[in-house]
Order: structure tokens, then sequence, then C-alpha cells
């Protein structure tokens, strides 16, 4: 029969066990739920604290010794033609720890720059680069670590703006900045100064090849071509000297044959200029004796992708006899620095300068907004004001200045006013006569004697009788269909720029009281805008065309324009001194420097930054004067 299961007590006696404990806790849950206890959760954060650049370096190797002046050096010198590694490395703090950097921001920047810091990259100035946590760094290698080290390089230019002594920016210095910046933005940056010195240098063929020239003869223009390897703007020096590997022994820097019993060719029958153009007789002698300047007027190079380069034209004379075979020396040519022109700058502070003339150690500056004329002593060509006279509101003096003795004479172009100013007390200049006769919109004014000429952009040329001071009187005038800008006086004649009329109108003046043109020189599509005359030459310039005619007048019969050039866009004023023309430049912010020595043949060969908008340029022996009608100021630049 069938097993019954069985039941026994002890499996009853543990079911109750369990129900009695599921109800214990059950009791015990509705027992908490129902108490007025509070539950609170606590939570801590450390401080952020922003990381700290502790310590850097400047260095031309890697970890290398610091450049700067807290190292042993001032600076480095950049490569001859090539880039230099520049590193910059040091530590950064983070108390915080490591892990909690994001990056470092390294910038390097010449000191004078507006933006400093935050300049637009530029090869010649301004570089960066920024570092990111953790591939960037070195030392964070557990949480503990606070501290990391860094290190990277920029590769600089061989034409990066030098900051030593006598170079164009020896005022500023260069900045190798750190800004480090942790994750929650906080931040904090140690800067270094130190110098980039000048490297002055350029590259040239290595010879120089007449071919074959016939006796007497001159050879074609042989190009020369000079690259700027440096990072200023260069000139050389060329002397000649013996080439050591001639036979017979020759005399000192002169050309020798190769075959014995000729005559030596003078190392000055090799002449040369900046353009081919320049006749032989016109082109400068090489000298065995002393070194003479080539003026390259080479620039310092601004991109990676140009090279400044500047040709040289060089010509030999061969004798009529007494020579035969091949003959050889060496030129040598010595880089230098360009000269670099110092600034003192007088800011007005109360109008805008318009035209300026200097006489006796003084320099008189128009201005208008408001409408003055300041005096100003310009001993050691370090202006200080001494004197100011108020002329009526709205007068606008453009470039009706000039002075005379004790005597300065302007033109308002708004009031069409003459004016006759008593300067012989430099410190208290006063209106001594005036009148409205003979103005026509006067725009430039010419002394001469006991009158003064007057260009008119109403179409006039006036002459003003200023015998007797207190009463200045219009004693002619003539007609000249244009604007009528611009006027120079050499001699007898009078050289009136015509702005609208397009040409220089020739007036002879040796009868001041009946002044006729002699000769109009047209040139056609020309907006003439300023003028000078040197020597048996008138220099033109153009606004529009940012350019200048140079215009024979030896014959002014049959004056004729016999050069041109380039001088960039609002060229506005022109002055001559020692062969080379100043031209204001309005939109080039300079003056512009161009060779005149072949009046033919000019050359452009720099441009001297001024600041803003120079409007008007005149020299002397030792300093170009600039006014910079939107600066509000001019500036004073001595030659050496």
């Amino acid at each position: 029969m069938p097993t019954q299961p069985k039941i026994t007590q002890p499996a009853y006696l543990i079911a109750g066990v369990l129900f009695t404990a599921i109800a214990f806790v059950a009791i015990v849950a509705l027992f908490i739920l129902g108490s007025k206890a509070d539950v609170t959760t606590q939570e801590a954060h450390p401080g952020n604290a922003a990381p700290t650049v502790d310590l850097m370096y400047v260095a031309e190797t890697s970890q290398g010794t610091d450049v700067g002046p807290a190292g042993i050096g001032a600076g480095f010198t950049t490569n001859e033609g090539l880039p230099k590694n520049i590193f910059v490395g040091g530590t950064i703090t983070d108390l915080n720890g490591c892990h909690n950097l994001m990056q470092a921001a390294v910038t390097l920047y010449r000191s004078d720059l507006v933006d400093g810091q935050d300049c637009a990259a530029d090869t010649n100035n301004c570089y960066h680069t920024t570092l990111y946590f953790p591939d960037d760094f070195d030392g964070c290698d557990t949480p503990d670590d606070t501290d990391v080290t860094f290190e990277t390089s920029f590769s600089l230019p061989n034409y990066v703006d030098p900051t030593d002594a006598g170079s164009p920016y020896v005022d500023a210095t260069w900045v190798a900045l750190v800004n480090a910046e942790d994750s929650y933005e906080a931040q904090t940056s140690l800067s270094e100064t130190y110098e980039i010195n000048s490297m002055v240098a350029f590259n040239v063929p290595n010879a120089i090849s007449y071919g074959t020239v016939a006796l007497g003869a001159d050879s074609s223009a042989i190009q020369l071509t000079f690259s700027n390897t440096g990072n200023r703007n260069v000139d050389s020096d060329v002397i000649a000297l013996h080439d050591p590997l001639a036979q017979p022994t020759p005399i000192e820097g002169d050309m020798v044959s190769n075959l014995s019993g000729f005559d030596n060719i003078a190392a000055s029958s090799v002449h040369y200029s900046l353009s081919a153009l320049t006749a032989y007789e016109s082109a400068t002698a090489v000298s065995k004796i002393a070194s003479t300047d080539l003026a390259l007027a080479l620039p310092q190079q601004t991109d990676d992708l140009t090279i400044p380069t500047t040709d040289t034209y060089w010509k030999l004379r061969m004798p009529a006899s007494g020579v035969q075979g091949t003959y050889t020396n060496v030129v040598v040519f010595t880089a230098k620095a360009e000269t670099v022109f110092s600034v003192a700058t007088s800011t007005l502070n109360i109008g805008e300068p318009t035209a300026m003339v200097t006489q006796g150690g003084y320099i008189y500056v128009a201005a208008s907004d408001p409408d003055i004329m300041n005096i100003y002593d310009n001993t050691d060509y370090s202006p200080t004001l001494v004197g100011t006279l108020t002329l009526p509101a709205g007068t606008d003096v453009h470039r009706a200045i000039a002075v005379s003795g004790d005597y300065a004479y302007l033109a308002g172009y708004a009031t069409n006013l003459f004016y006759v100013v008593n300067i012989s007390n430099k410190s208290n200049p006063q209106i001594v006569g005036s009148t409205g006769s003979g103005m026509d919109a006067p725009k430039s004014l010419a002394v001469s004697g006991n009158y003064v000429y007057v260009a008119n952009a109403g179409g006039t040329f006036s002459v003003m009788n200023v015998t007797t001071p207190a009463s200045p009187t219009k004693l002619t005038h003539i007609t000249i269909l244009g604007s009528l800008f611009d006027i120079a006086i050499s001699g007898t004649k009078a050289y009136v720029a015509n702005n609208s009329g397009q040409s220089l109108a020739i007036v002879d003046i040796s009868n001041p009281a009946t002044p006729s043109v002699q000769k109009t020189v047209s040139i056609p599509g020309f907006d003439a805008y300023g003028l000078t005359v040197s020597g048996n030459y008138a220099y033109v310039t153009s606004w529009n065309l940012g350019s200048m005619k140079v215009v024979d007048v030896s014959v002014p019969a049959s004056a004729s324009v016999v050069g041109t050039v380039s001088t960039g866009g609002g060229s506005n004023s022109v002055s001559i001194s020692d062969n080379l023309a100043y031209v204001s430049s309005w939109n080039s912010n300079g003056v512009t420097v161009v060779d005149v020595s072949t009046p033919t043949a000019p050359v452009s060969v720099k441009t001297i930054p001024t600041g803003l908008n120079p409007i008007f340029v005149t020299t002397d022996m030792n300093a170009i004067y600039v006014a910079n009608l939107v600066a509000d100021n001019f500036m004073v630049m001595p030659k050496d």
C-alpha cells in the first residue's frame, strides 16, 4: 500500500517563526515612517585657486640658458637668411592638482605694438601658440601632483624686427608672455623681456662680367642684384681692392691684365648707379682709396614670400690704348644699416597742422581748427613752443605761409584774407597788416624781396606788395585758368602747380608789376598738387596718381617733363635736399624718398613712416620736417 507523507511538528514551527519575523519587520517600518526625524545630506568642495606661472625662460636651445635680463645675456641675433628657433619654457603650479589645468597661451611680441599681447600674428613682430593639457605638459603623473613643466618653440625668420641700440625700434623690447588657465577659467600670467639684435646683411652675386669691350668704348650696363638677408633696411659701402690671383702684382685696387707688359685699368673706370638709364658720366666712380656709398636703401623683409631686392648697374669704360687680355680686380661690398631717423614729435593738441616753414633755428607751423600759427625754438632739433598767434576763426591756412626776416605772411583759404605778422619777438607774434584784395581762395604763397606771390585755387596769380608791412596791397594779378595749388620762386621765375589745369605754369616775374606766363607745361591726367624747384628742375607731385614728375626748366620757354617716379597715393608736398626728393604721401602714412641725382631717371629708394596722413614736408641740411594733419602733430627727424 502506498506510503503517506508524514508531516511533523518542527515544520509548522519554522513557518510560524518566519511569519513572526515578517510581522516584526512590518511593524518597525511603520514606526519609522510615522516619526518626525529629518535626514540631511552633507557635501563639500575645496575652493579653486588660480594656477601660477612660477618661472619661465627664453632660450636659443631646448631647456637652454635664459637670454632675458634675468639670465646672462640681453637677447639674441637672428640667422642670416634662415629661420632661428627660440624656446620658451617654465613651470606652472595648480594647488587644486595639475589635472585642473586646461591650457597655457604663449605670446612673443614687440612691446610697442598698440594691441600688446592681443596683437595680430605678424612674422615681423607678433607670434602666438597655445599648449593644451595634458599632451603639452610634463610632470602631471598622479592626482597629488601640482607642478608641471612646459616648453614650446617659435621659428623666427631672419627678418624679425630688431630692438637693439641704433635700430628703428630702439625704444621697444621683445616680450615673452605665458598665460596659464584652469578648468574654472581662472588665469595668471608671467612675462620676460629681451632684445633681438640687428642683423645687417645682404646677398650679392660673386662676379661682375663686362664681357668683351672695344678699346675706348663703354660696356653695356651690367645688372647686379642685392637681396636683403638680415632684419634692417640696408645700404652698402663699396671699394675696389687688388685681386691677389692676378699677375704681375698690380697697383692696389686697379684692374690688372692676365698678360704682362700691359697697362692697368683704373678702378675708377667702373661707374655704378641705381638706374640702367644713368649716363656713364653721371654715375658714381668706384674708388680704390676710400669706400663710397652705394645707397641701396634695401628694405627690411616683411613676409616669407617676398625677399626685397635692389638692382644696381655697372659700366666699364675701356681705355683707348695700352690694354690687352682679361682684366680683374675685387670689389668689396660692406653691408651697413640704413640711417634711422630719430623723431622728435611736438603735438599741437589744438589744431590740424597744414604747413610749416623753418628759418633761423625756428619752426613756424600753420594750423586750423582752431586757426593758429605756432612758433617753435628748434635748438638741437628738439622743438619747444615759444609763441602762438591766434588767427580769426575760420581762417583755414592751407599751404599759404612764408617767412622772411622779421615777418611771416599768411593767407586764409576760407576768409580770403592776407596777413603780415611781425615775428621779431618770437614769444609774442602780432598781426601788423592785412588785406583781402587779390585773394581768391589762396592755396599757397612764396616771398621774394618786397613781394609775396600767391597761388589762388580760384585760378588767379596775385602779387602782393609788402614794402610797408602795416599796409600790404595787391600790386597786380593775372588769370591762369584752372585751380592753382602750389607755388615756388627761383630767380625771376615763379612756378605754379595747376591742379585742375593738369599743368605747370612758368611765370616771368622779372617785373613784379607785370607778371606773364612764359610757358605752360601740359601734363595730361596729372592733377598737379605740390612742387619745388631745385637747380634746373621743377618737381611736381600728383595726389590721385601717386607720382612725381621732373620738369627740365633750364630753358623755360622749352620746359618739358623728363622723368617720372611713383611716390605713393596722396602725394602732396615735396622738398629737395642733397639730391634726394622727400614727398609726403597721405595714403602711405609716410615720406617717400626719391634719388634725383639723375633727374631724368628718378628712383624711389624708401619710405619713412611718419604716422597718420602727412600733408606737408620740408627739409634742410640736417633734418626732415613733416606735418601730420589727422594726427594733429608735426615731426622733426634729424638725418643723422
